[in-house]
């Protein structure tokens, strides 16, 4: 009896360890199948990135500028724009002014006149003449007080008041009044550059009667 229990024994025996390992073998297999999933986790402390001091769960926040940093800025920004004005003025001047078709126009130095002591005026009526721009009678008649040809002048002195009325008389002008260092006289329009440079003469300009009703 104990010969035939044997094997039977000895087959279950050898049994349970196979279906043991089949099942062990199983459950690993769905263990390594598994995803492995973990909470991340914020270590304990403060963190000081970038100088910005963070608590575990917050959201960083960005620390303001300094008040130097924004100096800084603003200083850099206003000197640009002192450079851009500067560069801007220094191309006006060297294009010779401000540009646009309404400029005034350049009064002219007395030093580029023909005939300086007769004025701007006087100068360039005697200048078209000279130039055959027009008559001596319509170059007059341009003119404030007028008879023909001749244009009636103040003529300011610093000495030589016989020599000058004299000239005059010589050559066609015509004295009328005279002080101690003026002549008003009618004077033709070729004979003004030539009375302007006799010595003595200080001056010549067109009489310019006053308006009526302009004295209290």
């Amino acid at each position: 009896m104990s010969a035939s229990i044997r094997p039977v024994l000895s087959g279950k025996a050898l049994a349970f360890p196979l279906s043991s390992l089949i099942l062990l073998l199983v459950l690993a297999c769905v263990s390594a199948s598994a995803p492995i999933t973990q909470e991340p986790r914020e270590s304990a402390g403060t963190s000081v990135a970038d100088g910005n001091v963070r608590i575990p769960g917050e959201v960083a926040t960005p620390t303001p500028p300094s008040t130097s940093e924004a100096t800084s800025e603003r200083i850099e920004d206003n000197q640009a724009m002192d450079n851009d004005a500067k560069d801007t003025s220094e191309a006006v001047q060297r294009s010779g002014g401000t540009g646009g078709d309404d400029q005034a126009p350049a009064i002219p130095d007395k030093g580029e006149l023909k005939y300086p002591n007769l004025g701007s005026r006087l100068d360039q009526l005697v200048a078209r003449v000279e130039a055959g721009e027009t008559t001596a009678e319509q170059a007059a008649s341009d003119s404030a007080v007028y008879n023909g040809a001749s244009v009636a002048v103040t003529i300011y002195l610093s000495g030589n008041l016989d020599e000058v009325v004299a000239f005059l008389e010589e050559n066609g002008g015509d004295p009328r009044n005279s002080g101690e260092d003026y002549i008003e006289a009618y004077v033709p329009v070729s004979l003004l550059g030539p009375v302007s440079e006799l010595p003595g003469v200080i001056r010549v300009r067109e009489i310019i009667p006053a308006a009526p009703g302009s004295r209290g």
